[in-house]
């Protein structure tokens, strides 16, 4: 299987925002609520995005878009063409696993909306930092001017947990699960878009390792019928 895996929309902002600037001293930005994990320091972050090893990823199969490429505008498809996209198989898991993976997600997301890039990327991966950034793109100088100066997403931007659902067991110990991510503002607060998203044990919860963004909603959406 491909080695892609594409981060949510504020993990490319993110990335595009780093831009090299004279170095600030790295200062760590109060946390925003919802957002209480540990951040990472700069040496960590440069280190993972140096050292992450190659691993399986879950791309679906039939996707058009890889997952590692940014999520394109929707096609209308030609009469009776099927969307053939699969989730892979896994046994469920329990609510507690569903529960981690959740307060996981939403973390991430208040992180993110906050533009706290130290604490966003301390609840992802080493190979979702490669994924996301590029094998060595991140420096010290430019994680530290980033973290010296937050972004914010913009509000219209900004998205809400509200569903985790048909979480499953993936080989090698990771879960993985539908999450609808519903718009908090924007021209339609409460759309719903749902995405597919990887997490590894680890030993405070859960880290997220990779997501598949945007999946097709008459087959994935809250509304449409379980996948398996």
């Amino acid at each position: 299987m491909r080695r892609t895996r594409h981060g949510l929309v504020v993990a490319a902002a993110l990335a595009a925002a780093m831009v090299a600037r004279p170095v600030a001293a790295q200062e760590t930005t109060p946390a925003a609520a919802g957002c209480e994990v540990v951040p990472r320091t700069v040496a960590e972050i440069v280190a993972a995005g140096d050292a992450a090893t190659p691993v399986a990823v879950f791309d679906l199969p039939g996707a058009a878009t890889p997952a590692s490429q940014p999520v394109p505008a929707a096609e209308p498809a030609g009469p009776g063409t099927p969307l053939e996209i699969e989730l892979p198989e896994g046994e469920p898991v329990p609510a507690e696993t569903v529960a981690g993976m959740r307060a996981t997600m939403e973390a991430f997301l208040a992180c993110a909306n906050a533009g706290d890039v130290l604490r966003t990327l301390a609840l992802v991966t080493d190979d979702y930092i490669v994924d996301s950034f590029g094998r060595g793109a991140l420096t010290a100088e430019n994680i530290a001017d980033y973290a010296a100066e937050p972004r914010p997403v913009p509000t219209a931007q900004q998205r809400a947990v509200a569903a985790v659902r048909e979480a499953r067991v993936l080989p090698g110990g990771r879960v993985a699960a539908l999450v609808d991510l519903a718009a908090t503002g924007g021209p339609v607060p409460g759309e719903v878009r749902t995405d597919f998203i990887v997490f590894v044990p680890t030993a405070d919860g859960y880290a997220i390792d990779s997501i598949q963004a945007g999946l097709p909603p008459e087959t994935f959406g809250p509304n449409a019928e379980p996948v398996g």
